[in-house]
C-alpha cells in the first residue's frame, strides 16, 4: 500500500489520484520546506501566510495544485499583509488585518501570482471561496455569509446575505464540492444539507455532524480535518442521499491546520509552522 501512496505522490504533477487507489487510513506525509501558519489549495496553486502575515505562493502549483512545486514566492514584499486567505480558481480571497476582506486580481497561467489586491468594505472573520466560485465567509458576529450565484471574478459588485441563525458563533467555514462545512467555537462540527456539487447553491439550515474539530478542508467526495489535539480526521461516504457522510476516519499524522482541494491530498500546518503535503 505504501508503494501506491509513493507512486500518487511522484504521479501528482499530471493530476489527482482516483481516492479507490488511496489508502483510507494511512497517510504518507512529506515535508515542504518553508514555514507558514495557514495554507490554501485551489486550482489557482498552493498559497499561504506566515507568523508575519506575509503571503506566499507556491511556484509552479498553478493548475496543478497536488505538484510539490517549486520554491516559495512572497507576495507584494512588502507592501500588502493577510490575516488569512482561500485558494480559487484564478482568485485568492483574503482577510486583511484590519479585518476587511480583500481579493487578488490578475491570476492566470502567464502570471500565477496575480497583479493586485482589491479591498472591499466588508469585513470578516474567514472566508473561503470553492473551485467553481462560491464565495462563503464568516461574519465579525460569527454569522454565516454568502454572496449569491457562483462568480469568482474578484469585484465589489455582488450582495452579500447573512444567514439568520445567529445562534452558532462559527470560527472557520469551507466550500467545495462535498458542499459548505463550518466549525464553531466549541469545536462542533456542522454542513449545510443540498450544498454538494459547488452549484451555488448554499442548501438548507446548518446541520451538526458528530466529533469536535478546529480546521476543516473541503475536497470532491471528502473532507478533511483536525482536532484540537492535532489528530487528523476524513469524512467518508458523502453522496447526493446522504451529503453529511457515514463517518469519520482518523489518518496517520498530526497538524494544527488543514485544506483539501481534490483526489487524496491535503496541505497542512503543525504548530511549528511546518508545512505538509499528505496523501491518503
Amino acid at each position: 500500500m505504501l508503494i501506491i501512496i509513493f507512486a500518487c505522490l511522484l504521479l501528482a504533477a499530471v493530476g489527482p489520484c482516483d481516492a479507490t487507489s488511496c489508502s483510507a487510513t494511512t497517510a504518507l506525509w512529506e515535508q515542504i520546506e518553508g514555514a507558514l501558519v495557514k495554507v490554501s489549495v485551489g486550482p489557482a496553486g498552493v498559497w499561504g501566510v506566515n507568523v508575519n502575515n506575509q503571503i506566499w505562493y507556491r511556484d509552479d502549483t498553478y493548475g496543478t495544485a497536488t505538484n510539490l512545486g517549486g520554491d516559495w514566492t512572497q507576495v507584494d514584499e512588502p507592501i500588502f499583509s493577510l490575516m488569512d486567505l482561500d485558494v480559487g480558481d484564478d482568485v485568492v480571497w483574503g482577510i486583511t488585518l484590519k479585518g476587511k476582506l480583500t481579493c487578488r486580481k490578475g491570476i492566470n497561467e502567464a502570471t500565477p501570482q496575480g497583479e493586485t489586491w482589491k479591498i472591499l468594505k466588508n469585513k470578516a472573520k474567514d472566508v473561503a471561496i470553492s473551485p467553481n466560485g462560491q464565495l462563503v465567509a464568516i461574519n465579525e458576529l460569527g454569522q454565516f455569509v454568502y454572496r449569491e450565484g457562483l462568480s469568482s471574478k474578484c469585484s465589489r459588485m455582488g450582495k452579500w446575505f447573512a444567514h439568520t441563525d445567529s445562534s452558532l458563533n462559527l470560527t472557520q467555514i469551507s466550500v467545495g464540492e462535498a458542499g459548505i462545512w463550518a466549525v464553531a467555537a466549541d469545536s462542533k462540527i456542522y454542513y449545510r444539507p443540498g450544498s454538494m456539487g459547488d452549484t451555488g447553491y448554499i442548501g438548507t439550515e446548518w446541520e451538526q455532524v458528530n466529533g469536535g474539530l478546529v480546521s476543516l478542508g473541503v475536497g470532491k467526495d471528502f473532507v478533511v480535518g483536525v482536532s484540537s489535539n492535532g489528530q487528523i480526521w476524513r469524512r467518508e461516504g458523502m453522496a447526493s442521499s446522504n451529503s453529511g457522510g457515514t463517518g469519520w476516519i482518523q489518518l496517520t499524522g498530526d497538524l494544527k491546520v488543514v485544506d483539501a482541494y481534490n483526489g487524496c491530498y491535503a496541505w497542512g500546518v503543525k504548530r511549528g509552522q511546518d508545512i505538509w503535503l499528505g496523501t491518503f
